[in-house]
């Protein structure tokens, strides 16, 4: 089942949570469907917006999802609207709230679903705020201003919310880049690491050996490992029994993908 908020959209968002059921909740930020097709770095790619939507590790039952993004024409409303439909269970919800994000509604939309998840006892490893707001071409200042003030006030917000209890559970996408384009990171725990552009590029590696027919590989760099575990593919199945996420890291490792030594 899938609400449109078009009006309202706060007050309307907390009359859609007067019944809260729900054990797993994710949300998205910028992650409507645009278009088949997207040029990456020279590179014809299916578009990725369906699993940023819905991504594989979602639950078929006791899932809320929430989409905020801006959706103009109602021929996209309905496309978005079936699809999700088609996909999510009766016992699960999805709430389309058609506008663009900025720090007064983050603000509000937080103050209102946070205490909701607190008061329910929602596990911080069950809850997945995510934000896509990336460009497939260069944006313009006003456009990366809107970005980064989103994403400082949900973290900022996080930081200051019973205790950071749901600090972790911020996550961002990698963009359009190639070989990390089906992935999102946890924003919090990257900001704790000492990251340069070679962990970078040494990560791309792996995992595109991987994906290209490596059987196994052995890891002994602990830079690496970290970044690894805190990354979280948007494309995995996962069985309703699983652990609502699973880093990369610990997936290749169960797998006997990675070796660490």
């Amino acid at each position: 089942m899938t609400s449109l908020i078009e009006n309202n959209f706060l007050e309307d968002f907390r009359n859609e949570l007067s019944n809260f059921s729900y054990k797993y909740v994710y949300v998205s930020i910028g992650s409507k469907y645009n278009q088949d097709y997207v040029q990456i770095e020279g590179i014809s790619k299916g578009t990725n917006a369906k699993v940023q939507i819905l991504p594989k590790f979602l639950k078929k039952n006791e899932q809320l999802i929430i989409m905020i993004d801006r959706i103009s024409s109602e021929e996209s409303k309905l496309e978005h609207i079936n699809y999700i439909n088609e996909r999510v269970n009766e016992s699960s919800k999805c709430i389309i709230i058609n506008t663009y994000a900025n720090a007064n509604f983050i603000e509000g939309f937080l103050d209102i679903l946070l205490p909701k998840l607190f008061d329910h006892y929602i596990d911080p490893n069950n809850f997945v705020i995510a934000t896509f707001l990336k460009f497939l071409n260069t944006p313009n200042k006003i456009e990366m201003n809107s970005a980064s003030v989103i994403q400082k006030g949900i973290y900022n917000y996080l930081k200051l919310f019973q205790d950071k209890i749901y600090i972790n559970c911020f996550y961002e996408w990698f963009g359009y880049k190639k070989i990390l384009y089906n992935y999102i990171y946890n924003y919090h725990l990257l900001k704790t690491y000492q990251i340069s552009s070679n962990h970078f590029y040494e990560i791309e590696t792996i995992i595109n050996r991987l994906s290209n027919g490596t059987s196994a590989m052995v890891l002994q760099n602990q830079d690496i490992i970290n970044i690894l575990d805190i990354m979280i593919s948007l494309t995995i199945k996962k069985k309703e029994e699983d652990n609502y996420l699973e880093s990369i890291y610990k997936h290749l490792l169960n797998n006997k993908r990675l070796v660490y030594i």
